[in-house]
């Protein structure tokens, strides 16, 4: 304090000399003078501890918990908040010496690469997404333990089914790599490898199962590698042929217990699977590219598709995806991923695969809205919707093409919102509802 009272006095001395000028350099001085005495180690400012580091722990008593768990973070364990903080005086706030994740790889170099499969947050440079910088009561400083920090991502619906692949059991990181991988899947070693590793495919019980087929080249194009409903762990939707175990019904085999196909390209399908081609056939469909859509053996979606069908179709459709920030309404269907409740699969009588005309197709669903009433709107009333809206997505309400929100009042727009909230059995009642809307 007395020094504080003296640099006072100073000022007072500089503004009784008059001169402005000199006052604002000696307001200056005093401000550089506190903040580098705030920087300065004395008898009220943290200890320091063996090594000369300051003991942050004076000021900051609130982290000492984390710092004392079972797995402490290296310089933490060692007192060391330098390696990561820069240190600061009575203006706080956490310093890092640089950024994450360039901070984490001055040390931790051999993390993972960025090549093959990569976890997402690794890839983000997230490391605390997954990581305590401090201290934590789990192995390689994890949030939460390996099953359950997992999970905050992954559903769990998927690993909990009646029957669990056993080395789940024993953790994720059994087949897995946390960070990254050269194999799909984050997995530690390539498939066939990494089932082999368990399953011996020259067993008796394992030839038995498999139908005296050498089958270890591809496991989970029948089998799901977490959990399954079947004791075998068999995805949910098999192929008849496979269930029947009647290979030959696609396959033909040789001595050497490997096989090939009987036909290639859609023929082999068309055998079982005839589908009569209408007018607009679906491009994969008509090229013969029944894999582009299908799984061989099993699936765990219905008609055996390879991913949920939106994922599928938007790897060909990616409608809108590039204006994405730019949506504000969504046709449901769509935003579900849905496309098969509006379009087919493989063909269909009409543009763009529909199921059903425009008018019968949108009026399955979109009911209550007066379009059977002699005032209904023009387009409407004759069942194209697609004049006013679009099928996908719009930058505007009620997926409409231009701007007609933009006129709340417009008679259009009042009558459309009173035949959806109200009943109107009188036709007459519509009719001048929808002229005095008019003359508004």
């Amino acid at each position: 304090m007395a020094g504080l009272f003296n640099k006072f006095q100073c000022c007072l001395t500089i503004w009784a000399r008059g001169g402005m000028k000199r006052f604002w350099y000696g307001i200056g001085l005093v401000c550089l003078l506190v903040i580098v005495s705030s920087c300065v180690s004395d008898s009220t400012r943290p200890r320091r501890v063996e090594g000369g580091t300051p003991g942050c722990l004076d000021c900051h008593k609130n982290w000492e918990g984390r710092f004392t768990r079972l797995v402490p973070h290296p310089p933490v364990a060692a007192k060391r908040c330098g390696s990561c903080h820069l240190p600061h005086g009575i203006i706080g706030g956490i310093q890092l010496r640089v950024p994450p994740p360039a901070l984490c790889r001055n040390c931790h170099k051999d993390s993972g690469s960025k090549k093959g499969s990569i976890h997402r947050p690794f890839a983000d440079g997230l490391c605390g997404k997954c990581h305590d910088s401090h201290g934590s009561d789990y192995p390689g400083l994890l949030v939460q333990n390996g099953g359950t920090l997992c999970f905050q991502c992954h559903r769990r619906e998927e690993f909990q089914r009646p029957f669990i692949h056993q080395p789940l059991t024993r953790g994720c990181s059994t087949c897995h790599q946390p960070h990254s991988s050269p194999h799909a899947g984050l997995l530690k070693k390539p498939p066939a490898a990494l089932c082999a590793g368990c399953h011996d495919s020259r067993s008796a019980s394992f030839k038995k199962s498999h139908f005296g087929v050498v089958a270890m080249k591809n496991c989970v194009s029948c089998h799901t590698p977490h959990s399954a409903g079947d004791r075998h762990l068999l995805r949910e939707v098999v192929h008849r042929p496979v269930a029947d175990g009647d290979c030959a019904k696609c396959h033909l085999p040789s001595p050497s217990g490997r096989v090939s196909l009987k036909k290639d390209g859609a023929s082999l399908c068309l055998d079982c699977h005839r589908i009569t081609k209408k007018r607009q056939p679906h491009q994969p469909y008509e090229k013969g590219a029944c894999l582009l859509c299908h799984q061989v053996h099993a699936a765990d979606l219905p008609a055996m598709l390879r991913r949920a069908p939106g994922t599928v179709c938007r790897s060909c459709h990616p409608i809108g995806e590039a204006a994405a920030g730019t949506i504000k309404s969504r046709h449901q269907p769509f935003a579900e991923g849905n496309c098969l409740a509006c379009h087919g699969g493989h063909s269909s009588g009409r543009q763009a695969l529909l199921r059903e005309d425009e008018t019968t197709l949108c009026r399955g669903c979109h009911t209550g809205y007066g379009l059977d009433h002699p005032a209904s709107h023009e387009p409407a009333a004759q069942g194209r919707c697609l004049v006013c809206h679009l099928p996908h997505q719009s930058g505007r309400d009620h997926l409409l093409r231009k701007g007609q929100e933009a006129d709340p009042y417009s008679a259009e727009l009042i009558f459309h919102r009173a035949m959806a909230e109200h009943d109107f059995g009188d036709k007459k009642m519509a009719r001048r509802l929808y002229l005095q809307a008019k003359q508004m």
